[in-house]
């Protein structure tokens, strides 16, 4: 029930996949990168740096690979305003491409509308994580790759992770990819879960959406 109320309210097209789980948004951090860094030989990542969750999330992921930061909010003006797109240098050979579409910490929020999409090349994986800013505005697929958020911000209650994952991203784990961050593992096991579901604050995302 609560998969089919998110495709319903996020628009979520028919070639990518919702799945659920536990761990928040901060497991994915690890999840994105052991799921994804293989897609390109060099095996870096971009990231933008605009704020609290996204240093955190570089400080996840660069346990794991190289990564390119593409801009820097916090160094560049205590996060007041984006780094001018001119001043970006965006990895072209970067296996994918993340940022925090909302920094609600620091206050700073990216438009879809005037972002930038121009710089990533079409065959690099966008990743967005929308936990805060999720169901309040219109998500444009065509540009994203996936998108994750903890439920606990705009969908419900803590203890629910919501991902949203195109189907072509699948199977394409490290080898040594953490059981509970392997999407494929979850995608192909019984209703999508490979242990035990946190069923009531699933089912109230359900509600919620």
């Amino acid at each position: 029930m609560t998969k089919t109320e998110i495709r319903h309210l996020l628009r979520v097209p028919d070639n990518f996949r919702v799945l659920l789980q536990q761990g928040g948004a901060t497991m994915q951090y690890t999840a994105i990168v052991k799921n994804l860094i293989g897609l390109k030989p060099s095996r870096k990542a971009n990231l933008l740096m605009t704020g609290l969750w996204s240093q955190q999330n570089y400080d996840e992921i660069s346990k794991h690979c190289e990564v390119n930061v593409v801009a820097n909010n916090i160094e560049d003006n205590d996060c007041t305003k984006m780094v001018d797109v001119s001043r970006w240098k965006v990895d072209q050979d970067a296996s994918f491409f993340h940022f925090c579409c909302n920094e609600t910490v620091n206050g700073f929020e990216f438009d879809f509308k005037t972002f930038p999409w121009h710089l990533i090349p079409k065959d690099q994986p966008v990743i967005g994580d929308m936990s805060s800013n999720v169901a309040t505005c219109e998500i444009p697929w065509d540009k994203f790759a996936m998108i994750y958020m903890g439920a606990q911000k705009n969908l419900g209650t803590a203890g629910c992770t919501v991902m949203v994952i195109r189907e072509d991203l699948f199977g394409k784990a490290e080898k040594d990819v953490p059981i509970l961050c392997d999407w494929t593992l979850h995608e192909k096991s019984p209703d999508t879960y490979y242990n035990t579901p946190a069923i009531f604050p699933m089912y109230v995302t359900g509600l919620f959406c």
